[in-house]
């Protein structure tokens, strides 16, 4: 399985927000989740008001593709991740 990459005190570009703070660490340990959601992160369930959640069936789709042993781990952190992401996103636009 192809892994992210690990870069330290990289200034951020545009894809960061542009806010010139290094990059964070990618860990070992984290490297499985964030593959998984950067495959997924664009199958969303939409409704009239925006983003409404994750596609799961989607996200089990690829962790079966990718074989991922632990996949309730997996689901969990990459929903979790997810979350965070929206979170930020509906902050931003005042929701």
């Amino acid at each position: 399985m192809a892994h992210g990459y690990k870069k330290k005190q990289t200034p951020c570009d545009d894809n960061c927000g542009g806010s010139g703070q290094p990059k964070p660490e990618l860990l070992p340990s984290n490297r499985e989740v964030i593959s998984i959601y950067n495959c997924v992160r664009g199958q969303l369930i939409v409704s009239t008001g925006g983003v409404v959640d994750l596609n799961y069936p989607a996200l089990f789709a690829v962790m079966e593709l990718y074989e991922i042993e632990d996949r309730v781990t997996c689901f969990e952190r990459v929903a979790g991740v997810f979350r965070y992401f929206l979170n930020e996103q509906n902050k931003q636009e005042g929701k």
